[in-house]
């Protein structure tokens, strides 16, 4: 799970920090963590960050819980 302090760090993060914490958690296979992060993706006012999660939600969707 990501900590209220990171999620909260990633409300001013743009597309690039997004993507960078996605690829991460595919990487170390964080299903829930990168759940969260796509939440708060599609929360976001920034077009391109909900862009970053609405892709990462269709490409891994068997790592979502």
């Amino acid at each position: 799970m990501l900590s209220d302090t990171v999620l909260h760090a990633l409300a001013d993060g743009d597309a690039e920090d997004y993507r960078m914490l996605a690829d991460t958690l595919t990487y170390i296979e964080a299903g829930p963590a990168l759940g969260e992060l796509i939440g708060q993706a599609d929360r976001s006012d920034d077009a391109g960050v909900r862009e970053i999660g609405e892709e990462f939600r269709r490409s891994h969707r068997g790592l979502l819980p």
